[in-house]
């Protein structure tokens, strides 16, 4: 069989939820349990300035930054290919960046795609049932059982038959 297009919306791109906005008494920072009061102030990690709890962004550990030092964080991880296993930039922290602080945290929206589009690209390198169908310009996933090899990208896709082991 030939999976859809990937567009952002399938199963390798589901954690784009929210904790939603924020209300008058309480900062909650994206997927964190980490909430601080609106008035108090946070000490960014990285650049040591202090800004409003409404100015910064924290992933799950808890470490909090100033939300430009983080978008430069991640921004670098994307220009680098480092980024769909992120971690927080705290030295020797190794929570990885929840999927919906990226989307807070860049402010670039073709970073961002970018983002995406590494996230689907590696969860389709790392399944043993899904393979980018190797034809030229084709932009479709094949997904085939554990012992099936031989595949043809269809229906919906481009026709051409491949080994799902070796392409």
């Amino acid at each position: 069989d030939a999976g859809a297009e990937p567009s952002g919306d399938g199963p390798a791109d589901t954690a784009e939820g929210g904790a939603g906005g924020a209300d008058a008494e309480t900062v909650m920072n994206l997927d964190s349990d980490v909430s601080l009061p609106a008035g108090a102030p946070v000490t960014c990690r990285i650049c040591f300035m202090e800004v409003p709890a409404s100015a910064s962004l924290g992933a799950p550990c808890g470490h909090m930054f100033c939300k430009d030092c983080y978008n430069m964080y991640l921004d670098n991880a994307v220009e680098e290919r480092q980024c769909v296993c992120a971690t927080c930039p705290e030295d020797k922290c190794t929570t990885v960046v929840p999927p919906n602080l990226w989307t807070r945290a860049l402010e670039d929206p073709a970073k961002l795609q970018k983002y995406r589009t590494f996230r689907i690209d590696n969860f389709i390198a790392n399944s043993k049932d899904l393979r980018w169908c190797p034809a030229p310009g084709c932009t479709k996933v094949v997904r085939a059982g554990a012992l099936v090899t031989s595949v043809k990208c269809s229906p919906g896709g481009c026709g051409f038959a491949f080994c799902m082991k070796c392409g």
